[in-house]
C-alpha cells in the first residue's frame, strides 16, 4: 500500500484528499503545519509527500527546498507541490519538487500522479 504524507494547513481539503487517497488504496497521515515534517518522515516513512505551498506556518516551497536538499536524508523522496496559486505551475523546479497539482484537482489525475510517483520511489 502506497503512503502518502499530506501537508496543507485547510483541514477541509485534507480530509477530503485523504478520503479519495484511503478509497484508492494510500496509506494517508496528515499533518497541518510545517513544524512536525521531518518527525513525520522518519517515523511514516511515506513513498510521497503531497506539501501544500501555502502553509500558515511556512512556505512549503521552503520545506521542499530542505526536503531535496543534497545533504537531507529525504531528499529521495518525491514530493508533489499543491496549490491553488496556478502560476506556481512553472516554478517548482526551483525548489525541486518532483511535480504541481494545481487546486481544484480532478481525482484522477491526483491519484495517477501519487500512485507514479510512489511506485517509482
Amino acid at each position: 500500500m502506497p503512503k502518502i504524507m499530506l501537508i496543507d494547513d485547510d483541514v477541509d481539503i485534507a480530509e477530503v484528499v485523504e478520503i479519495i487517497l484511503v478509497h484508492h488504496g494510500f496509506e494517508v497521515v496528515k499533518i497541518y503545519d510545517g513544524r512536525n515534517v521531518f518527525e513525520t518522515i522518519d517515523y511514516f516513512k511515506p513513498d510521497v509527500i503531497l506539501l501544500d505551498v501555502n502553509i500558515a506556518d511556512v512556505d512549503g516551497r521552503e520545506v521542499c527546498k530542505e526536503l531535496k536538499a543534497d545533504n537531507s536524508p529525504h531528499n529521495h523522496i518525491p514530493v508533489v507541490l499543491f496549490s491553488a496559486m496556478h502560476d506556481l505551475k512553472h516554478s517548482y523546479p526551483e525548489c525541486k519538487a518532483t511535480d504541481f497539482i494545481s487546486k481544484p484537482f480532478e481525482t484522477k489525475s491526483l491519484v495517477e500522479k501519487l500512485k507514479k510517483y510512489a511506485t517509482a520511489n
